[in-house]
């Protein structure tokens, strides 16, 4: 993702501005938490950076011939694949989708007559399209003759068919209300994550360009239309803009969507930083300022960067413990991310071998993950009335991990950031280890 944020930078502006947006990615806290964990978000991210960075090679393509559609159907096809391939690794990628319709339909704005850009707009329109639906058959292909092998005899494929799993992410983003206030969410997320000096920091710079544009549109109205800023605003400001506006107010809360919109918020955080450092001509003092200031902010994330990389799983020891006592059958109120771990372990199967009725000791697990319960470790709901408590151990995680994890995906945006601010770290890192009735445990 740092490599394509420099590549669609430096196409757009010059290798100074492609350098420090890049940097500032490679640094950026959000980009590392996510990253680490293996998300799918961020191979989504990279595949759509590919489809605009493709985008803006046919828009170029164009430019060279004025008004006149250049053939490069290859370059816009492959910016539908990518689309295509992005949305098969993460199924909440479709939700933006729209930003390369709206994408398209700006650049398509810029020359010609009204016919010359309606007719860019549908073509281009439809070889984008074609080259999604290609990539998504291509994809499709490799599992589905096994998909229909499994069920001509009955049996259960690992997964489903791309619209089987498409179609009830779709309806269920599609239910959720609108709720404006969700605007908070993604400087919420980014101050959690980044720090708050460089929270200041973009926000300023986001303002200061805002000013910088007011400014040239009151002197020089023509100057907001020159082709160095139309593409800027293009490839840069949409890709940004409608990812935030439909993951903020939309879809289902959470900050792991907004890494879409990270790397376009950064380069044009490094635009203003170049803009400002190019009006400091012959100004050493600014210009030393603004050095010190880019490094304060290298720095200024520190505490946050030690923090993610410091997260700890507490489960490894737990099922040590329960190796070391002879448990045959460990389970958890969410069993998702421990069943994981017993399998890396080998204690259950990937089919999940533990499950159903078993003989021998059994133990069962609360955590953080009840919080999605709204219930702390030891309120959790589903912990069985003949459980008796055994033994305590620890999650190692801060409060990124907690208020990213944990925040609750609907409801009013400002109840659920205050409820997630409110949470005790302490309770929450409590992994509450139970005896369920069987065989006893070698103590």
């Amino acid at each position: 993702m740092v490599w394509l944020t420099y590549i669609l930078t430096r196409a757009l502006t010059n290798r100074r501005v492609a350098l420090i947006a890049a940097a500032l990615l490679a640094l950026s806290n959000y980009h590392i938490y996510f990253a680490r964990d293996g998300y799918p978000q961020c191979t989504a991210v990279l595949l759509m950076m590919a489809a605009v960075v493709c985008h803006l090679r046919w828009a170029d393509g164009e430019a060279d011939r004025g008004s006149a559609i250049r053939p490069r159907t290859g370059t816009l096809a492959a910016c539908g694949a990518f689309a295509g391939v992005s949305v098969w690794v993460n199924f909440q990628s479709a939700a933006v989708l729209p930003l390369l319709a709206a994408l398209h339909f700006v650049s398509c704005l810029r020359a010609g007559s009204l016919g010359q850009r309606f007719s860019r707009f549908v073509k281009g329109g439809l070889v984008i399209t074609a080259g999604f639906l290609c990539a998504v058959a291509l994809t499709e292909g490799v599992s589905y003759p096994m998909i229909l092998l499994f069920r001509s005899q009955g049996l259960d494929y690992p997964h489903g068919t791309f619209l089987e799993l498409l179609a009830p992410r779709f309806g269920y983003h599609t239910t959720v209300a609108l709720h404006p206030s969700g605007l908070v969410l993604f400087p919420y997320f980014f101050d959690l994550l980044e720090g708050d000096v460089r929270f200041v920091v973009v926000a300023v710079s986001l303002v200061v360009g805002l000013g910088m544009l007011a400014w040239n549109v009151l002197r020089s109205p023509r100057a907001t239309l020159s082709p160095a800023l139309h593409r800027q605003v293009v490839y840069l400001f949409v890709p940004f803009l409608v990812p935030f506006l439909l993951f903020s107010m939309k879809t289902v809360q959470g900050a792991r969507m907004f890494v879409f919109c990270l790397p376009y918020l950064l380069a044009m955080v490094a635009i203003v930083i170049d803009a400002a450092w190019q009006v400091s001509h012959r100004r050493t003092v600014i210009r030393a300022m603004l050095a010190l200031l880019l490094a304060v902010t290298a720095v200024a994330g520190f505490r946050e960067t030690v923090e993610v990389l410091s997260i700890r799983s507490g489960y490894p020891d737990l099922i040590d413990f329960a190796e070391a006592s002879g448990a045959v059958d460990v389970r958890a109120s969410w069993n998702g991310p421990l069943h994981v771990y017993l399998i890396e372990k080998g204690m259950v199967d990937a089919a999940g071998a533990a499950d159903g009725p078993v003989s021998g000791p059994r133990l069962y697990v609360t955590d953080w993950q009840d919080l999605h319960h709204w219930k702390y470790p030891e309120e959790s709901p589903s912990t069985p009335e003949n459980a008796t408590f055994m033994k305590e151990f620890e999650h190692q995680f801060g409060r990124i991990f907690l208020e990213v994890e944990t925040f609750p995906f609907r409801g009013d945006p400002i109840e659920n950031v205050r409820w997630a601010r409110g949470l005790d770290l302490e309770r929450t890192r409590k992994i509450l280890v139970y005896r369920l009735p069987g065989a006893g445990l070698r103590e």
